[in-house]
Formats: structure tokens, C-alpha cells, sequence
């Protein structure tokens, strides 16, 4: 007689945090969903075949008490509180500490965060390219943070410490990862380049003066300069713009 779990007989009850409603199907939003797996599993596989991925996951209650594991095998019966991940500060018992330097790599659908993250002073490197393992193995090597859109690819057991971009709107996706992580006090606005990601320094202007335009050169005096690409910055028209930007972000 087979009385293994595995046969087909395990039901498991989620009830997910209103948070995830993104990433559910609307037939299985604000209501407990029902998932019969056909095996013994973990969790973690059950809950990211539903659309979420564990980057996400803050807590797993299970059966009303306990805290589960990513691991944890389910059983018949078992019931399961899914909850999201909170901003910094307020803890969530399943996300690892995130690095010491906190240091980001984006998809190639976030140029714009990409540029206003390092608008901020943040280490971010934007991926253009098209393989996600070459994306991931980016992440590894410099011990960086993944932002992207895409679910799936954080879905990927490789991923330590990731963000689901939820936002099409470039303010409300760099508020995220600033909430998320708590960066407010740590940003350093006008210290990178916007283009390359590297640190900029004070120049005289005898130095790029050649490099400027007429008007440049005639109505401004203070110059930045990156000390990667060497990209000159001053401070034009488009600086209320920016500094409005960072009012925005890091006021709340």
C-alpha cells in the first residue's frame, strides 16, 4: 500500500498578503487559494508557481503560529499566511541582511531608475544585454542587489537579494528600493556619473574649458567631472528639475 504524500493526495491553503494582488491572477485576489501540487514540495515552489517570487516573501505563517522556511515541506491540510516583505527597519524574518555596501544591478528596462539611482549617489550598474545568465552572474561576482521587472528571473535559486520593480514610473521605482532598504540617510546626490556609474570630483574650469560650449563657458564657473569616462557636469537649467526629483524621493 502506498501512503506516501506524493500520490496526489496533499492540499495546501494559502492566504496571500495584499500586496501580492500584482502578481496573483484576479480569480485568486483577497480570497484563500487552494493549490493541490501532486507532490511533496517546499513552500517556496508552491508559492512561486502562483506568481510570486521569494524575493518578495517576508514571512510564511504556518497554520495560524508557526514560521516557516523557504524548505519546509508542506503537508496535507497545512494552511499558509504569505506575507511580503516590509521596509527597512521593520524586519522580515526570510530576506537575508542585505550587503554592507549596498550596490545594484538593473535589467535593461529600468534605464531611467538606473540613471536617478545614481543621480542619488548609488552604486548601480545598468545590464544591457540580452542573457540572464550573464545578468546573474554579473550579480554574483560583485555582490550586488537585482533590480528587475522580470518575476521569473528572480525566481532563480541564484537570486540572494533581489527587488520586484512593481512601478512603470521612474519616482515611484526609485522610491521603492530607497523604502525598501532604507537609503534615505546614505544617499550622496551629484557624487556618480549618470552615464558611466563612475565617482565624479571637483575640476577647475581652466581644465574643461575647452570642452565647453560658448554659453557654458561664459555663465558658469563650479564644474564636476567624472573620473571614469570623464563626462563634465554643471549645475544648467535642468538643476531644479533634479533637485525636485531628489526632494520627492527622499522626503518620504
Amino acid at each position: 500500500m502506498n501512503t506516501d504524500e506524493s500520490a496526489g493526495s496533499i492540499t495546501v491553503t494559502l492566504r496571500f498578503d495584499p500586496e501580492f494582488n500584482l502578481f496573483l491572477p484576479p480569480d485568486r485576489r483577497g480570497k484563500p487559494v487552494e493549490i493541490m501540487p501532486g507532490h511533496a514540495t517546499t513552500i517556496k515552489d508552491i508559492v512561486e508557481s502562483c506568481g510570486v517570487p521569494h524575493t518578495e516573501i517576508g514571512a510564511l505563517r504556518l497554520n495560524g503560529s508557526a514560521s516557516a522556511r523557504f524548505s519546509t515541506r508542506v503537508s496535507d491540510g497545512d494552511s499558509f499566511e504569505v506575507l511580503s516583505v516590509r521596509p527597512a527597519g521593520e524586519g522580515s524574518a526570510l530576506q537575508p541582511v542585505p550587503p554592507e555596501s549596498t550596490r545594484f544591478v538593473a535589467d535593461v528596462h529600468l534605464g531611467k531608475a538606473v540613471r536617478r539611482l545614481r543621480l542619488l549617489g548609488f552604486d548601480t550598474l545598468g545590464f544591457t544585454g540580452k542573457d540572464d545568465f550573464e545578468l546573474l552572474d554579473i550579480m554574483e561576482r560583485d555582490g550586488r542587489i537585482l533590480l528587475t521587472r522580470d518575476r521569473r528571473l528572480l525566481m532563480n535559486n541564484r537570486v540572494v537579494h533581489g527587488c520586484c520593480i512593481r512601478s512603470d514610473h521612474v519616482v515611484e521605482q526609485v522610491q521603492q528600493v530607497i523604502e525598501r532598504y532604507g537609503l534615505a540617510a546614505s544617499a550622496r546626490p551629484f557624487s556618480r556619473c549618470l552615464t558611466c556609474n563612475g565617482l565624479l570630483e571637483s575640476c577647475r574650469k581652466a581644465a574643461v574649458e575647452a570642452r565647453l560650449q560658448p554659453k557654458t563657458r561664459r555663465y558658469y564657473d563650479t564644474f564636476l567631472r567624472c573620473q571614469a569616462c570623464g563626462q563634465i557636469y554643471w549645475e544648467g537649467s535642468h538643476m531644479q528639475r533634479l533637485r525636485a526629483f531628489i526632494a520627492d524621493v527622499l522626503g518620504r
